[in-house]
């Protein structure tokens, strides 16, 4: 059972590594916040190399804790994030990039916004036709 829950934990630590990740929706905001300072202890305590016999203890009462939070969730919520590659619509809507060396274009945070409309022009880049030689 502790190995499984081990497991999950670590698994849990490194989404943020991957693009698309899930979180845990709560109740209420207080649950919300008790499960993120629980994480972020239980992180704290895993990144040291070795753990003395009070740093066990607070991490046995931490993940028990978590575990009781865990049963106050009402559900979950996925959360987008894309590539580094992607430019994203507010530093083309500043002016910060230019149009014309967009490729790739992120409008996670403008869809996100209630009562937003997005206007896009179809984005195309000409490609040159391979030279035969």
């Amino acid at each position: 059972m502790r190995n499984t829950i081990l497991l999950l934990l670590f698994l849990q630590l490194n989404l943020p590594l991957i693009a698309q990740q899930s979180v845990p929706v709560f109740a209420n905001k207080k649950d919300s916040i008790d499960h993120a300072q629980v994480q972020k202890a239980i992180q704290e305590i895993f990144s040291r190399n070795q753990l003395n016999g009070e740093e066990k203890k607070s991490l046995d009462s931490l993940l028990a804790l978590s575990n009781l939070l865990r049963a106050k969730v009402i559900g979950f919520k996925v959360i987008y994030k894309p590539k580094e590659s992607f430019t994203s619509y507010e530093e083309l809507a500043s002016g910060n990039v230019k149009p014309e060396e967009v490729t790739q274009l992120q409008l996670a945070e403008v869809l996100r916004k209630k009562g937003t409309i997005v206007h896009l022009n179809t984005l195309e880049k000409e490609v040159d036709p391979p030279s035969q030689n």
